[in-house]
Formats: structure tokens, C-alpha cells, sequence
């Protein structure tokens, strides 16, 4: 997956073979699956092995996934059109279904039950550097993601199946030169 000017591009090698030690590399595709895209997020759906993109399009949330006959995209949600935007998709180990963390411009999440998405707002302040995954003891949705007002810290969110738990990993963080770095690194 990659950029060429804005243009969101997935690659892929077609192999002979799923399995490793088996495989025989055939050629490597390239396919645009959004011509204006930032902020993607890129996983592999357990259910059938294929590819999903959760991506921000001018200011709308995305969710692509590739099936047989291409790829096929939904528009999920509105969010944020800012460049400090940020999403990560992961899929729940229980349901196989997607959820994706998004900045709106706070934190919100979306969930599809296999019809219809839904959204919550998880923080009302505004996120950014959102890394969203599932926690291997008792497979709930868990969210890192920083906030820079009124200072800069480092957050988390968990989900116990009806509301979401904020906690603080690294609080008032203030003017910290290499703390801003960082946190402008993640942003961009």
C-alpha cells in the first residue's frame, strides 16, 4: 500500500500458493482503490483473507475491501478533512467484522454489524496518533491516541462492551521539545 501523489495504492504479489514454503510469485499488481485519499489504515479481514483499507477522503471516512470483482468502497462516516487526521482499522477476533478509530476531529469509532455502521464518540477532545487493536486476553477493542490541549498527553481508551474507559499513560506532557516532536511525527 502507498502513495503516488495523493492516489491510494494497494500492491500485492499473486502467488501460486498460500503457504510460504510453497509459494511461487507470479507478478506484482498495483491497484488505485482511491484517487484522493490521507490517513489509511491497512488490515487483513480473518474472514476471507483479503485486504481492507480504512481511509480518509476529503473529510469522509472510507472503508474499501477487495473482494473478486475488485475493490468495492463505503462511505462510513464524516471526520476530520485536517492533515493531522488520523485512522486505524482492525478487525474484532470475535465477529470478524470491522471497527475503525478515527479523529473527527475527536476520537470516534465505527462499527459495522455486518449491514449497517455505526459511530460513538469515544473522547470529545480532539485525537490525534490513533493506533486501534484488541486486547488478546478478553478480545475488547483498546485505543492509544494523544491530546494536546490544554496539554499533551498520551491516552487510552477501553472498551468493555457497553461504554469506553479513559485512562491517562502520559499526562502533561506541556512544552517538551522531543515529546512535540514526536507528537509531530505521528501527526504527519
Amino acid at each position: 500500500m502507498g502513495f503516488l501523489s495523493g492516489v491510494l495504492v494497494f500492491c500485492f504479489f499473486l502467488a501460486g500458493s498460500k503457504t510460504p514454503a510453497q509459494a511461487a510469485i507470479l507478478s506484482l499488481e498495483r491497484e488505485t482503490v482511491a484517487p484522493n485519499s490521507s490517513a489509511e489504515s491497512f488490515a487483513w479481514d480473518p474472514s476471507d483473507n483479503g485486504p481492507a483499507i480504512a481511509f480518509n477522503d476529503s473529510g469522509t471516512l472510507k472503508y474499501a475491501k477487495r473482494g473478486a470483482g475488485g475493490w468495492s468502497t463505503t462511505a462510513v462516516a464524516q471526520m476530520s478533512a485536517s492533515s493531522n487526521a488520523t485512522v486505524s482499522l482492525a478487525f474484532d477476533p470475535i465477529s470478524n467484522r470491522p471497527l475503525i478509530a478515527y479523529s473527527t476531529p475527536s476520537l470516534a469509532a465505527a462499527t459495522f454489524d455486518g449491514a449497517v455502521w455505526s459511530t460513538q464518540t469515544v473522547d470529545a477532545r480532539m485525537a490525534s496518533g490513533i493506533s486501534l487493536g484488541f486486547d488478546p486476553t478478553d478480545r475488547r477493542a483498546r485505543i492509544s491516541y494523544f491530546v494536546s490541549t490544554p496539554t499533551i498527553s498520551v491516552l487510552f481508551a477501553a472498551y468493555d462492551g457497553a461504554t469506553w474507559t479513559i485512562s491517562t499513560v502520559f499526562g502533561q506532557c506541556g512544552s517538551n521539545p522531543l515529546m512535540e516532536q514526536l507528537v509531530d511525527r505521528k501527526s504527519s
